[in-house]
């Protein structure tokens, strides 16, 4: 509840072809297995930019 605001991402990798979601923190995957580095990331959501609201 408090704390970072994770990046979401998504990416594929191609041999075999699959297709993958996830969160991060600084720039680190959260809970997932160590082959997430096959993956290449095709859109990630960062944090909002703190400024005026």
């Amino acid at each position: 509840m408090r704390g970072h605001w994770p990046t979401w991402c998504t990416g594929v990798r191609t041999s075999p072809f699959a297709a993958h979601a996830w969160v991060q923190t600084d720039g680190r995957p959260v809970g997932e297995p160590s082959d997430i580095t096959g993956y290449h990331v095709i859109l990630s959501v960062p944090p909002p930019s703190p400024g005026p609201m």
